[in-house]
């Protein structure tokens, strides 16, 4: 029988991000530039709080979010305005602030609070969900046409040479926000930086999954930026407090790579259609997101070996299993940082050291078995380590209890998304019961643990 290693990763609502405040002008606020940028984008320190990835004692926002499923669109203003606090009525669950798009979306960048996209389109001029667009591509006076590749991005020269790797350092991508009434009314000039220093932790120079066959794309391509937007802010690229940047600057690492769209409404994956409105997708997924785990666990197209391509449904399993989408219909039931251990089958990939990989220990759970339709059995769920204030309905409780609440939300979802799961059963009970020394005995293609 095939010994299986746990992985210890950080679960979290896929790089879900804030939805900040409304602008406030240069000229409302005193003349401060820096407090207007502070508070415009809500992510400068306070002058006087020296902590790093501006993780302040006293300005957490609410650790509740509201279900894409039920929110009313009325809730969420523009893309700087903030999305209220949803009604007593209406279903939430974990996470920080709604994305204004998509509910709450799988965005992988932000540029501040409350700018959150995770794809671009490649042809400058075409807007994506968020309005945002590529204006131009330039290293210094040099004019370069963009393309990504699998995981590598390229600059294009008139002449014809390709800039590629260390040699886009320097190279400043344009892009342009489209306003409700179709003007520009803010841009935001990216530059690619020397490689940052990342946390430690789990090795993000390296794939977290060993591909057993030859002609396997060898390392992950890693993409530092800084940015800048055009009223004079610094404004960060990735969420504060997942992997960015380490010491708390506002650069940002991030992986892009095209192949892989995601479903923000539903939490699943498809293969990105060629001569289509989509056809030409990038995703930029900072290190610490769902989406860049499953790139570094080459869960996708740009990462795996081209005969051996994981497909999308198992792709889709692991999306679930990261924003512990028990009910299978895109409702998360995790936050950001909550570490979790799993594992996969999959007889192409298996998982590296570079993840940090721990042998089975006695006082470790199960949270869960996935597929493609979400969870097929509850353990002791991952709900339970996470601080109040907990998602609506959940009130902690043994592992019984917690599946019960769980399967509560779920069936109360069912009249409008028959596609969810109910009576999702008890780990324990099932045949073949998943454990932390046999985890994929029930058939299903992962499982995810409680360190």
């Amino acid at each position: 029988m095939q010994t299986w290693s746990w992985l210890t990763v950080v679960s979290c609502l896929v790089g879900t991000v804030g939805c900040g405040g409304r602008p406030i002008r240069r000229d409302g606020d005193g003349g401060d530039h820096r407090e207007y940028c502070r508070r415009t984008y809500e992510n400068w320190p306070k002058p006087t709080d020296k902590r790093p990835n501006d993780q302040r004692p006293n300005d957490r926002r609410p650790n509740v979010i509201r279900n894409p499923k039920v929110s009313s669109l009325g809730n969420a203003s523009g893309l700087f305005g903030y999305v209220a606090p949803p009604p007593s009525n209406v279903f939430s669950v974990i996470g920080g602030d709604c994305p204004t798009v998509g509910g709450c979306g799988l965005n992988g960048s932000w540029l501040g609070s409350g700018v959150q996209f995770r794809t671009l389109h490649l042809t400058a001029g075409v807007p994506n969900e968020q309005g945002l667009q590529i204006r131009e591509f330039r290293k210094g006076s040099q004019l370069l046409r963009i393309d990504v590749r699998g995981q590598e991005v390229l600059g294009y020269t008139t002449t014809g040479t390709v800039l590629q790797g260390a040699a886009l350092i320097g190279a400043q991508l344009l892009i342009e926000h489209v306003g409700i009434k179709g003007e520009i009314d803010r841009t935001y000039t990216l530059t690619f930086e020397p490689p940052a220093k990342l946390p430690p932790g789990p090795d993000y120079t390296q794939f977290w999954a060993k591909c057993n066959d030859v002609g396997c794309v060898a390392t992950p391509e890693l993409y530092t930026f800084s940015a800048i937007s055009s009223d004079g802010c610094e404004v960060r690229i990735c969420k504060p407090g997942l992997a960015d940047d380490f010491a708390g600057s506002l650069k940002g690492t991030a992986v892009m790579f095209r192949g892989d769209l995601y479903d923000d409404n539903t939490y699943t994956v498809s293969n990105e259609p060629p001569a289509s409105y989509n056809g030409d997708v990038f995703n930029i997924a900072c290190v610490g997101t769902s989406i860049s785990k499953l790139h570094l666990l080459r869960h996708t197209v740009a990462t795996g070996h081209p005969a051996h391509i994981v497909p999308v449904q198992e792709r889709t399993a692991m999306l679930k299993l990261f924003a512990a989408d028990y009910c299978g219909i895109g409702v998360p039931f995790t936050e950001d940082g909550l570490p979790i251990r799993m594992a996969f089958n999959n007889p192409d990939y298996t998982l590296s050291d570079a993840g940090y990989f721990f042998g089975q220990s006695s006082g470790e759970t199960i949270d869960a078995a996935w597929t493609p339709a979400g969870a097929s059995c509850i353990g002791m769920s991952r709900v339970h380590r996470i601080s109040p204030p907990r998602p609506w309905g959940i009130i902690d409780g043994n592992a019984d209890a917690l599946r019960t609440q769980i399967n509560a939300i779920c069936n109360g979802l069912h009249a409008k998304y028959p596609s969810g799961k109910t009576n999702i059963p008890n780990c324990a009970t099932v045949g073949n019961a998943p454990t932390p020394a046999n985890p994929l005995s029930l058939g299903n293609y992962a499982t995810s643990g409680n360190p």
